[in-house]
């Protein structure tokens, strides 16, 4: 049986709406076979017709999120209740050949991103393996963790940090930005996807909060427009990986 895939669903506001329901155009491309749980982040009204509309006829599970969460603590609670090894997947996402051909081994799996100078965070962002599609082994997950912290006393005076949550740190006068998991992956490594698994897909970064991320950026207008035209066209997107490694590289920290 292909692994599960569990897709949080947040609309933080109207006009997000579209970014919210992206993935379901595509994601039996992308997954044709495996449940797929979408979990409904504090929706109600039309919003949350909509979304259940679209799962419905994608086949996919909806549970309604205990409390309103957030993507890190949402991710911790998934690693930390379940045993088989899962996908989480974003939104913001165009599918255009299936990941479940791949067969994947290693504790987590997904598209590295470099260290690289982000203008969001006014910080240099440091290397992880991108949360907008991942893949996650929880119980070899869990082993590992403890075996990386165990060393570590466990006193008050030397917590340790929440491996799955974003934090900014100062490190010789420079702010340094630990995104989603990246700690996670900094601790205990991880498989970056090969071209051939990134072909499959296309991610719109910062989707479903960019009323948040496009105001800061130097370029936004014309990521807000190059956007547009993928989500009129799906098919340009197809690749659109090479232009952000090629956006990474030329902001390498």
């Amino acid at each position: 049986m292909s692994e599960p895939v569990h897709i949080l669903c947040t609309v933080r506001k109207p006009e997000l709406l579209p970014m919210a329901q992206l993935v379901f155009k595509t994601l039996r491309i992308g997954f044709p076979t495996a449940p797929v749980t979408v979990h409904l982040n504090n929706l109600s009204g039309e919003i949350e017709e909509s979304i259940k509309a679209r799962a419905f006829e994608q086949d996919c599970v909806m549970v309604e999120c205990k409390t309103e969460t957030v993507h890190h603590r949402w991710i911790e609670d998934l690693c930390s209740r379940l045993d088989e090894p899962f996908w989480i997947c974003d939104t913001d996402i165009i599918f255009y050949d299936s990941i479940e051909q791949f067969q994947f081994a290693q504790i987590l799996t997904g598209w590295r991103i470099p260290q690289w100078n982000d203008e969001f965070s006014g910080c240099i962002t440091r290397a992880r393996l991108h949360t907008s599609l991942l893949r996650i082994d929880p119980v070899a997950l869990r082993d590992k963790v403890k075996l990386f912290t165990s060393p570590v006393p466990d006193t008050i005076f030397t917590p340790f940090v929440n491996l799955y949550y974003p934090l900014v740190v100062p490190v010789k006068k420079m702010r340094y930005f630990f995104d989603t998991m990246a700690l996670m992956y900094h601790a205990i490594g991880g498989e970056p996807f090969r071209p051939n698994h990134k072909d499959c897909y296309c991610h719109l970064n910062f989707g479903t909060i960019e009323d948040i991320v496009l105001p800061r950026l130097t370029d936004g207008a014309q990521w807000a427009e190059a956007r547009k035209r993928i989500v009129e066209n799906p098919t340009t997107g197809r690749g659109i990986w090479r232009e952000y490694d090629m956006y990474f590289e030329q902001r390498a920290a």
